[in-house]
């Protein structure tokens, strides 16, 4: 039997609210009186949380016979590209200007001169302004129509000819500019995804050999505007590779300083400038620039609202979710407690109400950060509900560090609660597991030991021993760089002090204990 597709599916779950909105207006205008029943097909699919065609025929098998069920949905298939299509030439100056030119070559077709002459200047001030020169020379290929059809009519000579050489020239210059730099960011944003962070130094040469290129010395006042924020995202991304957050940082700065002087991007990529403004938020927080990260967060936080960028697909769950990675982060880090305990609740309804749009990285990104709060608020219980949330994703949707950090979280949550036989059991599955991706961590390795060795030490007398030289142990450890990631996962030294010392996690809180920063 045919498996059904979900491309319906997944086409109507792509759609902004804007793109829906838009569509159910241009549904009713077909409709005189009663309801379509492709509209009601579109409202059960945007519905489900997953595809399944045997629910969506039996809930609508008043609305669409079973013999009408493939056309149904071909048709809204159908409508859907063609709302998709109008809505783009309504908000796209892409499709403006296509249409634009489109239009010219019909009214020269009709001999309508005045007419197509006041479009073709329109047309390429819409251009030039956007940077859009790949349109340019089809716009004066139907401007040397016009030039010629006017030959009879008026004087035209060798210098008008010479003119739209020049113009054609110069367009073809700008279009390989601009098509280079594409290519130096595709070639870059691959090496960002693949490496990282560059190690090698045969690979630091390859990549700075590219970086020489002339053509990323363009500066801000260049006459296509697309450019030189395009040449910031090259240099930002050159920085992150080398491990240079601060120099990825200004490189960010630069690019969205660009993009506030020249609104015009913003229509032109949204979801691009949405990309350079939650960069800037991210990279001020790993640069500890904290007044800096909470000012652009503010703003970062608020962008759903723009009224270009509120068109972009799922910008609410995105935005949500980058802004409160990055701010419960912070308040950990801090150690402010009070502004945690007003933050959960926030973020809690946030992933209620984002979460079908949420990509899966940020929704388990915050799950174990909620998780850290509570731990860091001796509310274990919930400390262990959200680690299991974490634990309970499909391993291959979850970034590994993120399964890592909620396993040995949830060790010492139900070592707090004195869970005493499931501990000993997860302590063995969770070594092992661990053990069979490569050589554990230092600090992982002590966890092991030392829980064993606490959950079996009868008198609260030597249970301070261990904990005195677990704390020990692990602060040797710290120092080492190489150690660094059990460490961005779990605050083991406020911890430990919180035991030795017999007080509170949040009593024995030191901000240089848990400066870790586990960014989105």
């Amino acid at each position: 039997m045919k498996t059904p597709s979900s491309d319906l599916f997944n086409l109507i779950h792509s759609l902004s609210k804007t793109e829906k909105r838009y569509f159910k207006t241009q549904a009713q205008r077909h409709v005189i009186g009663g309801k379509n029943s492709y509209v009601d097909l579109f409202d059960a699919i945007a519905m489900q949380k997953e595809f399944d065609e045997e629910k969506l025929k039996k809930k609508l098998a008043k609305a669409v016979e079973i013999k009408h069920w493939a056309s149904t949905k071909k048709y809204l298939y159908e409508q859907l590209l063609d709302s998709l299509h109008q809505f783009r030439l309504t908000h796209s100056v892409e499709e403006k200007i296509k249409k634009g030119i489109h239009t010219i070559r019909i009214l020269l077709d009709k001999q309508l001169y005045k007419q197509s002459e006041k479009l073709i200047s329109k047309i390429r001030k819409l251009i030039i302004d956007y940077g859009l020169y790949e349109y340019m020379p089809e716009l004066l290929s139907n401007e040397r129509k016009h030039l010629k059809r006017q030959t009879q009519r008026k004087k035209v000579g060798d210098k008008d000819w010479y003119e739209m050489h020049e113009k054609m020239q110069d367009a073809l210059v700008q279009i390989e500019l601009k098509d280079k730099i594409l290519l130096i960011n595709s070639l870059v944003m691959d090496w960002h995804l693949k490496k990282g962070v560059l190690k090698k130094e045969e690979e630091k040469a390859k990549l700075d050999e590219l970086m020489a290129d002339k053509v990323l010395e363009i500066e801000p006042d260049h006459k296509n505007i697309q450019l030189y924020s395009s040449v910031q995202h090259i240099h930002t991304m050159y920085s992150f590779l080398n491990g240079n957050i601060k120099g990825a940082l200004e490189h960010t700065q630069k690019a969205v300083k660009h993009i506030e002087d020249n609104p015009k991007l913003v229509a032109l990529n949204p979801s691009g400038c949405l990309a350079f403004y939650g960069n800037l938020m991210n990279f001020s927080f790993q640069c500890k620039e904290d007044e800096e990260f909470l000012k652009h967060a503010e703003k970062f936080l608020k962008l759903p609202v723009h009224s270009v960028l509120k068109r972009v697909p799922r910008i609410g769950a995105s935005v949500f979710a980058r802004g409160h990675v990055l701010l419960l982060n912070m308040h950990l880090i801090d150690g402010a407690f009070d502004k945690i305990v007003e933050l959960i609740p926030v973020v809690e309804k946030g992933i209620d109400t984002h979460k079908n749009g949420m990509m899966t990285v940020h929704l388990v990104n915050l799950q174990l950060l909620i998780a850290l709060s509570y731990f860091g608020l001796g509310n274990y219980e919930k400390c262990l509900e959200y680690c299991d949330a974490v634990l309970d994703h499909k391993v291959k949707d979850v970034i590994e560090d993120f399964y890592y950090g909620a396993s040995l979280l949830q060790l010492i949550a139900h070592y707090e609660l004195g869970n005493d036989r499931l501990l000993e059991s997860l302590l063995k599955n969770t070594r092992r597991r661990n053990n069979s991706k490569g050589n554990p961590y230092e600090a992982e390795r002590l966890l092991f030991y030392y829980l064993n060795k606490l959950n079996n030490a009868p008198a609260q007398k030597e249970q301070k021993v261990l904990y005195e030289l677990f704390l020990e142990d692990i602060q040797k450890v710290k120092e080492d760089t190489a150690e660094n990631r059990p460490f961005q996962f779990f605050f083991y030294v406020t911890w430990l002090k919180s035991k030795v010392n017999n007080c509170s996690f949040k009593d024995a809180f030191q901000k240089e204990d848990a400066d870790w920063r586990l960014s989105d």
